[in-house]
């Protein structure tokens, strides 16, 4: 005897709301900039001094300072 299940879905379905105004804008306050400065994939746009080793924002700007100002 085979028992027979219904199909079943294999994650929820999605639901969306839509925000309120005030919502809204608190969401859009405390969102990250992209890409975030803090994250490691910045690189110098004039050598290739970071091209296989990513930094972050500060440092690639400290080395164009450095180098190159």
């Amino acid at each position: 005897m085979q028992l027979e299940t219904p199909p079943q879905l294999m994650h929820n379905t999605p639901g969306w709301l839509l925000l309120t105004p005030e919502a809204t804008r608190f969401v859009k306050e405390h969102e990250y900039k992209y890409p975030r400065p803090i994250s490691e994939i910045w690189r110098c746009n004039l050598c290739a001094s970071h091209y296989d080793n990513l930094v972050s924002q500060i440092d690639a700007i400290e080395h164009v300072k450095t180098v190159y100002v």
